[in-house]
């Protein structure tokens, strides 16, 4: 939590700095409004992040504004009425982001000239549309597969899987234990992404989207669903996928 509140920081202090510039003024408070959603942890990690920027960029104030969901935050924005503010800075991945900036939502950053030296160059071009930069990278690092290995063990499933032919063979192995093997939250396109992403796909600006392959990657993840392999967590009364990953083993 520690770095990811230090990497918040010191994005919250570029894109502040860059927007209290584009609204100087010496004799009038600066407000930078920042949206968000989340848990109690993401509570603390953005009022743990904020604090000294006030001091240390003068006349500006941060000012937090917390919603429910991505869903709640997006539809106050769509059906907003005089109540509700238009936030200056907004923490979101990058799920439909395309679709965001074409509607007009997202606006680019560059006339504040934030040095984005310091930053991935390649979490750097993932906001950049058309030659111009609507976001900077928060954080950015390459998809896992987690595995419970209490349930590993338990089943003694020996090396850990290295390619989808072993997670097949491994869900196909825990499937006589009543378990699926691979646990995929299909409600949330960040994760079906990182799939085509293994396969060599990808969504290139839209313009791969029906790449074969991605499609070879939906057939192959779906495929596994239809043959029981697979699970979504609110299918089967999960709330989230940590919630169905924390499973125990069946006595």
């Amino acid at each position: 939590m520690r770095k990811k509140i230090i990497s918040l920081f010191v994005v919250l202090m570029l894109i502040t700095t860059g927007c209290s510039t584009g609204k100087k003024n010496e004799d009038k408070e600066s407000i930078i409004s920042v949206a968000y959603w989340g848990d109690v942890r993401e509570d603390l990690v953005y009022q743990t992040a904020i604090e000294g920027i006030e001091d240390v960029v003068p006349n500006t104030r941060v000012e937090l504004h917390k919603y429910e969901s991505a869903t709640a935050f997006w539809s106050a924005m769509v059906n907003r009425d005089e109540s509700v503010k238009v936030p200056d800075v907004i923490s979101l991945t990058n799920e439909n982001h395309l679709e965001y900036i074409e509607a007009g939502f997202l606006l680019p950053l560059d006339e504040f000239n934030i040095n984005l030296e310091t930053s991935k160059p390649y979490a750097v071009n993932v906001w950049n549309y058309k030659g111009k930069q609507y976001g900077i990278p928060l954080t950015a690092s390459p998809a896992v597969m987690a595995i419970n290995r209490d349930m590993w063990n338990a089943y003694n499933l020996g090396a850990y899987p290295k390619t989808w032919n072993d997670v097949r063979s491994i869900s196909k192995e825990v499937e006589k234990y009543g378990v699926e093997g691979l646990i995929i939250n299909t409600e949330d396109t960040y994760h079906l992404t990182q799939y085509m992403n293994s396969f060599g796909g990808g969504w290139r600006f839209g313009s791969a989207i029906n790449s074969e392959a991605n499609r070879e990657a939906l057939t192959y993840i779906f495929t596994m669903f239809d043959e029981g392999l697979a699970m979504n967590p609110k299918d089967e009364g999960y709330t989230w996928d940590g919630a169905a990953f924390a499973m125990v083993p069946p006595s």
